[in-house]
């Protein structure tokens, strides 16, 4: 609950709803930055965008670290795709592209089925951590 009330909790449900789709707003930066750059700066730019959400849900009880958390992910979710794929495309060939955007795509769904075991973690076994419940789960993934 990162301290938050169960209503505060159900506003940032429907604002992290609402901001999801808006990871758009970033692509023009990405995308150029694909183009006209090396891949380190992009992989920088990429894990930075990590780090501070990260970074921002550490922060108990604020709103402010929260909205901009949601915002990181928002945006850096979109980072990620379009770096990985650009990179697949760059470094793969023609043959075995399909083959490892499947299995990448794979990985990400097996990885959405730990959520549900690592939110219920953080809300049982870890609950006397407080609002840093989620800590390890936070940084496993």
């Amino acid at each position: 609950s990162l301290g938050f009330g169960a209503s505060e909790v159900d506003q940032f449900v429907v604002i992290f709803g609402r901001l999801l789709p808006l990871g758009f707003v970033g692509m023009p930066l990405i995308g150029y930055l694909l183009d006209n750059s090396t891949p380190l700066v992009v992989f920088l730019l990429v894990n930075a965008a990590g780090v501070l959400n990260s970074s921002l849900l550490l922060v108990p009880h604020s709103r402010p670290a929260l909205l901009g958390a949601m915002c990181c992910v928002a945006v850096g979710r979109q980072f990620v795709y379009s770096t990985f794929f650009s990179e697949l495309q760059r470094l793969a060939s023609p043959r075995t592209y399909g083959t490892l955007a499947g299995l990448a795509n794979l990985c990400v769904a097996a990885t959405g089925l730990l959520l549900s075991p690592l939110s219920s973690l953080s809300t049982s076994t870890l609950a006397p951590w407080g609002e840093y419940a989620f800590a390890p789960a936070n940084l496993l993934m």
